[in-house]
């Protein structure tokens, strides 16, 4: 990619981790840098030298990796580096995720999701099996029903990610977690507005598998895009969940939990 002066970079083990660290927080300052990688100033100075054209300094001081080592160091993570964004990337959160793939940036995605999905739960009354909605006389197992959608999912995506040797798995988890159930909260508020209308919600239901199809491919192309990980997989996941959320869903059925 980079030729000999790659294979520079990546030989000295003090500035291939420079990189990684750069990569997996996003900015960094000498004096987090130095404690990270545990060696003095002068030495730490010098490999930032000698990755000038991988590295770049932000207004405050810090250090973040360049578009050079951004591509760098999507190669040592093995996965493709983001190259213009297609149809299918901004269908699927996907451009969206890498700008913010950072451990913070993740928990705020993943509590605005959380608060939303708790709201129009509450609000109408239907909980989410996964992706399969269905409506309950009380607001409160609605609620819970949907919250415990959400943390299998992230737990099931964590154990995927891990495996598929991921090294921001927890991150990247909550931030595919999240974006996989915009289209399901979508769903919710679309019902909503066609009640207060005046329209039959069945006419909302009709267009669940749509919104279904949405979440799965925004799950399958944001485990590739962000890990590598084969869509066999990730489509194999989904499907085990979506036969366990269904069989699970029936049983509550069965055992008289009051639904409308």
């Amino acid at each position: 990619m980079y030729g000999e002066d790659k294979y520079r970079i990546l030989g000295n083990i003090v500035r291939k981790r420079i990189i990684e660290l750069l990569g997996e927080h996003g900015e960094l300052g000498v004096k987090e840098l130095k404690e990270l990688l545990g060696i003095g100033t002068g030495t730490l100075y010098f490999h930032l030298k000698e990755l000038s054209d991988y590295i770049e300094k932000t207004p405050e001081r810090k250090y973040r990796l360049s578009r050079k080592g951004l591509a760098l160091y999507y190669e040592l993570r093995g996965i493709p580096a983001p190259t213009a964004a297609t149809l299918l990337d901004k269908f699927t959160f996907v451009t969206f995720s890498f700008k913010f793939l950072r451990l913070g940036m993740c928990i705020v995605c993943a509590a605005i999701v959380v608060i939303m999905l708790i709201a129009l739960s509450y609000a109408s009354r239907v909980g989410l099996f996964l992706f399969l909605p269905l409506s309950f006389r009380s607001s409160w197992t609605a609620v819970v029903i949907s919250l415990q959608s959400y943390l299998i999912l992230l737990l099931a995506t964590m154990i995927l990610l891990k495996s598929g040797g991921c090294k921001q798995y927890r991150e990247t988890s909550l931030l595919i977690s999240s974006t996989t159930f915009i289209p399901m909260i979508i769903f919710i508020a679309l019902m909503d507005a066609l009640s207060l209308l005046g329209f039959s919600i069945k006419v909302a239901y009709m267009a669940t598998a749509v919104f279904q199809v949405w979440c799965l491919a925004i799950y399958v192309n944001s485990c590739r895009s962000l890990c590598g990980i084969p869509a066999v997989k990730s489509v194999t996941l989904i499907l085990v969940m979506l036969y366990i959320s269904l069989f699970y869903a029936i049983s509550m059925i069965l055992a008289h939990v009051p639904l409308l």
